[in-house]
């Protein structure tokens, strides 16, 4: 149910929006931690421990891990852009 309501939305686009300003990260990250105090029972525990127990990784850590697949298909030409243009 996380990853169909929230996960979904503030996945989207990543590669072309990047939340770089802490403020902005926060701001993300804040859309989870809410609604996994909203679960049933989740309330009582603080977010890491909430994310450990539904397995979660944070928001950035995503953010990171969906980088690092995009750089991946530039460098090996996965895609249609060059990486000299990516890389400038």
């Amino acid at each position: 149910m996380l990853f169909t309501h929230v996960r979904s939305l503030v996945e989207y686009n990543y590669t072309v929006w990047s939340a770089h300003l802490k403020h902005d990260v926060n701001y993300i990250e804040s859309v989870q931690r809410r609604f996994t105090k909203h679960l049933s029972g989740f309330g009582k525990y603080t977010y890491s421990i909430r994310l450990e127990l539904l397995n979660l990784p944070r928001l950035e850590l995503c953010r990171l891990y969906f980088h690092l697949i995009w750089a991946y298909k530039i460098i090996f030409g996965y895609v249609d852009m060059r990486s000299d243009d990516f890389w400038c």
